[in-house]
């Protein structure tokens, strides 16, 4: 009750009903955990009296985009109050002639970049959940998603960016220039630090002219060999170098086989979705007729697409909910690996999870060794809950034994803070903590994410 006429009085949307709660107590993750109570600021103003008031009362502020993480990031796992930024949703600024655009924490990201292509302008980057994520929460991970090889992820378009510090001051880090030398860039500090060391405001972004000619297609392989020397050989050796080029297992196929139905007829062990994009036909048609060429002398299962790629990029996105057909429960993982050691890494997971009866996919970016190996269960089963646990760490495993990472785009969370350090070393996590303790003091930053405390 205290709460609630704190926040009256401060004049935010704030509930504490035991259902908005419940609503707030979950990502994509399988990890719940309800928070005291959830408040919706629609400006700075606001975020600066909620810093203010729960830096007083110590209480844990925990930011939260649109709930689409994928460890548990955004999750209360202690008493305090979520941060929902559903209400700050407007573009600020928007400047063609100095390619930037200056937008709140909550916009959406597939709104914002069909905001830029109505002016000829991109904004890359391009999660699978981009019409339901937002830009807070990609920046808070360092999301890229499935263009990421050619344009790189959120870092790269980070210009500047407004928050507010542990004693409600809103802070300028960064600028709105294309070009800048201005000692130690503090902006990037808060890209992939998942809302642990203030309330983002407001976020500056490049963009850049949008490409207007595409070439997609679906590559079906029967030879891993062959599929990672047309990626890693092939197509760098002749200056290709795809937006998209993404990777599916036999399983990833047949469950959107099962959700399309007669829309997707595949027998590939492996498939490779690619495409090629730029300005005009005229200057993408050279390399995608090399493209054509490997696929019909190599007698790939090769089909091209009509219509610019959407159809097939559909299917992609749509994995995650595909996997719903086949099993109840969702484990994702989000492992980098070498380039060069992708075909170790498929052929070792393919011959740990044979050791295994839980049912495994993998997909992903592998333009930059980004996959996501997924473990589908049925959380009602205590059997396939623990397998799915230790099955999941030994992946983690192999890609560290292959000189990789535990996260490509999708961060720590609480999933990953196990595996930080076996990644990182003792003394990087521990200057995290440093780094940490200085922009928030009191720890009421998003508590029990990323680092242990």
């Amino acid at each position: 009750m205290k709460l609630f006429e704190d926040f009256s009085r401060l004049k935010i949307d704030f509930s504490s009903l035991d259902s908005d709660r419940l609503l707030y107590s979950y990502d994509a993750s399988p990890h719940e955990s309800k928070p005291l109570a959830v408040c919706w600021p629609e400006s700075s103003s606001d975020l600066s009296k909620i810093v203010k008031y729960c830096s007083k009362q110590s209480l844990p502020v925990y930011p939260r985009g649109a709930g689409t993480a994928m460890t548990g990031s955004p999750l209360a796992v202690k008493p305090g109050i979520v941060v929902s930024f559903e209400k700050m949703r407007k573009i600020l600024e928007f400047s063609p002639e100095n390619m930037m655009v200056t937008v709140q924490p909550g916009v959406i990201t597939g709104e914002l970049k069909k905001f830029c292509l109505e002016s000829g302008f991109y904004y890359p980057p391009d999660p699978a959940s981009a019409s339901v994520c937002t830009i807070g929460g990609n920046l808070s991970t360092n999301a890229g998603g499935i263009r990421s090889l050619k344009y790189g992820t959120t870092r790269s378009y980070l210009l500047g960016l407004k928050y507010i510090n542990h004693q409600g001051r809103e802070i300028i880090l960064g600028t709105k220039n294309l070009r800048y030398a201005l000692g130690y860039p503090l902006h990037q500090l808060f890209c992939g630090a998942e809302g642990t060391l203030g309330l983002i405001s407001e976020i500056t972004l490049r963009v850049i002219p949008a490409p207007l000619a595409f070439r997609t297609a679906y590559l079906g392989f029967r030879d891993l060999k062959l599929l990672t020397e047309f990626g890693f050989k092939f197509l760098p050796g002749r200056g290709i170098t795809p937006a998209i080029l993404e990777f599916m297992d036999q399983t990833c196929q047949k469950a959107v086989e099962l959700r399309e139905k007669a829309n997707w007829k595949r027998d590939n062990p492996y498939a490779v979705l690619i495409q090629l994009d730029g300005r005009s036909v005229e200057k993408i048609d050279g390399a995608w007729n090399m493209v054509r060429k490997f696929a019909g002398k190599n007698r790939l299962d090769f089909t091209e697409s009509t219509d610019n790629g959407n159809e097939f990029l559909r299917w992609r996105k749509g994995l995650m909910s595909a996997f719903a057909n086949l099993r109840p429960g969702v484990l994702g993982g989000d492992l980098v690996v070498p380039r060069a050691r992708l075909q170790d890494f498929v052929s070792k997971v393919e011959k740990l999870h044979s050791r295994f009866k839980v049912q495994f996919v993998l997909f992903g970016h592998i333009g930059d060794g980004n996959l996501h190996p997924n473990v589908l269960f049925s959380p009602d089963d205590k059997s396939e809950v623990t397998e799915t646990k230790l099955l999941f760490a030994k992946l983690h495993a192999i890609a560290l034994d292959l000189g990789g990472a535990v996260s490509g785009e999708h961060g720590i969370g609480i999933e990953r803070r196990g595996f930080l350090k076996k990644n990182l070393g003792k003394d990087a996590v521990n200057l995290m903590k440093e780094v940490k303790a200085i922009f928030d003091p009191q720890g009421i930053f998003n508590p029990g994410k990323i680092i242990s405390e």
